[in-house]
């Protein structure tokens, strides 16, 4: 069951390279691989019948994928605060599959059951703005990330580079319009229209003012042109390379891992759930002591440098790329998705160091294995499970 062309966009995927400088440690090989006949040889992805069959498929459809730069192009929304001060957004997921399906969305049932102690409310203009929304962000703190001294996790310093206030949540419910949510982050504050057309074409790297008023994850953006370009995370779900966005954290330590807005409202969701009745949540699992580039013996295959198992935040706050994190449910493959990440931070065991049994992990169930058999715990040792964390994360793209 193999596939090729335009369908699998390998030639286009083998040259990605997002922020944090994936390469091909996540585009699936070529099925041509050791066989008698060439790439064109082979048929179409599965999934192009139908989505829930192996191959490609973009899940969040609302937008333009750049697997080049690693970024998506998604509709810009302008709203208000409850004061009336303008703010932009994006939209991604929804408690109305109708309407989420209309749109290019996900639709995410679980995101029902955000209590109103984790989500903001707002009210839906006449001219289908949102108006009203409770809380803010302010763009204007600088991020900090430093690797604790003994070990790299947990950092030693970790301050995120936007932080909403205690009234803001990604998650709006509508409150004249059936009541229905959505994950609407916002990605830039109280900022005209005329000063962000000067990012049509790009954000520099070097432009100071526009770290004071844009979401980190914003590489451009244009009302004009109704649009904004923002950054994609990459990991595994169910042993499926993804894209996914990671925009707003439930406290400081995720939200500077993940270059995200600090959303101190959203560490109310229930978590510890997992798929159970009325849970709002879905499980993340991130590794922290995974191999590092410096685990590969000298040697190896064409000079390679990076270890082909790499994964972890170790690896990742030593600058060698994504730390890979393994999601649960998606769409087409599972009925629970939820873009509110809980997060289960583990680490191999000393004895699963030594004796050379770490691996790159890639399922849940691969995952929740290794816990059950005692070779990957919760940090320092202590019980597996929720770490407390919650990331705003939606889901973009699988790759397989």
């Amino acid at each position: 069951m193999a596939f090729h062309g335009k369908s699998f966009l390998f030639v286009v995927l083998i040259l990605i390279i997002d922020v944090w400088a994936i390469d091909d440690e996540l585009v699936p090989a070529p099925p041509s691989i050791g066989a008698d006949v060439p790439l064109a040889l082979f048929g179409p992805a599965p999934s192009q019948v139908d989505p829930r069959l192996l191959g490609p498929v973009q899940l969040l459809k609302s937008g333009d994928i750049d697997f080049d730069a690693g970024t998506m192009t998604l509709p810009l929304y302008r709203g208000t605060y409850s004061d009336d001060t303008t703010h932009w957004y994006v939209l991604t997921d929804s408690t109305d599959e109708s309407n989420a399906n209309a749109l290019g969305l996900n639709f995410a049932s679980k995101l029902e059951f955000v209590t109103p102690d984790s989500s903001s409310q707002a009210i839906l203009s006449a001219n289908g703005l949102i108006t009203k929304r409770s809380g803010k962000v302010d763009f204007s703190p600088r991020a900090k990330l430093v690797p604790g001294r003994s070990i790299p996790y947990p950092p030693s310093r970790a301050a995120p580079p936007q932080v909403g206030d205690d009234q803001y949540s990604p998650y709006v419910r509508l409150s004249n319009a059936g009541n229905r949510l959505y994950n609407a982050p916002i990605i830039a504050g109280s900022v005209s229209e005329s000063r962000l057309e000067r990012y049509c074409d790009g954000v520099p790297g070097d432009d100071r003012s526009a770290k004071r008023i844009l979401h980190s994850k914003v590489r451009a953006i244009c009302p004009s042109k109704g649009t904004v370009t923002l950054t994609l995370a990459s990991g595994f779900s169910f042993a499926k390379p993804v894209f996914y966005l990671t925009l707003d954290a439930s406290a400081a330590i995720p939200a500077a891992l993940e270059d995200a807005t600090l959303a101190p409202r959203i560490s109310s969701l229930r978590l510890g759930a997992d798929d159970s009745a009325f849970s709002p949540a879905e499980r993340l699992y991130v590794v922290i002591n995974g191999y590092t580039n410096s685990d590969l013996p000298p040697g190896a295959p064409s000079g390679q440098r990076v270890h082909p198992s790499r994964q972890g935040i170790n690896s990742f706050l030593a600058g060698e790329g994504s730390p890979f994190h393994v999601l649960s449910g998606i769409p087409t493959v599972a009925l629970d998705y939820s873009p509110a990440w809980d997060w289960d931070v583990g680490e191999w065991t000393r004895y699963s160091v030594r004796a050379g049994i770490r691996e790159r992990l890639l399922d849940e169930f691969q995952t929740l294995g290794f816990v059950q058999r005692g070779y990957f715990t919760g940090p320092n040792g202590k019980a597996f499970g929720s770490s407390g964390f919650v990331v705003n994360g939606p889901i973009v793209y699988r790759f397989l």
